[in-house]
């Protein structure tokens, strides 16, 4: 049965990945997974677009701030993990 992300805080994706819930340690972790051609395991792209469709769909019960997140769904996999990995400790913390 896959993950389901019906939480929108980061720590999840670490509950998902079966790893420590520190900011540094989930950062690495997407890093570690990104080669020369994009995420070498697709689960990984799979598992943070799970995250980010549940941050979009809590953001659409507080605002209309959702559609900066559904931009996000459409970068390339090194600019997704770019960020990722840059606002990672400000995703609902």
């Amino acid at each position: 049965m896959a993950f389901q992300f019906i939480g929108y805080e980061w720590k999840v994706l670490a509950r998902c990945w079966g790893i420590a819930e520190d900011t540094e340690t989930v950062k690495q972790f997407i890093m570690n997974n990104l080669g020369s051609d994009g995420f070498t395991n697709k689960q990984i792209r799979n598992d943070i677009e799970q995250f980010l469709h549940a941050l979009i769909k809590e953001e659409k019960k507080l605002g209309d701030n959702y559609h900066v997140y559904e931009a996000f769904l459409k970068l390339s996999d090194f600019s997704l993990a770019k960020w990722i990995t840059n606002n990672l400790s400000e995703l609902w913390t």
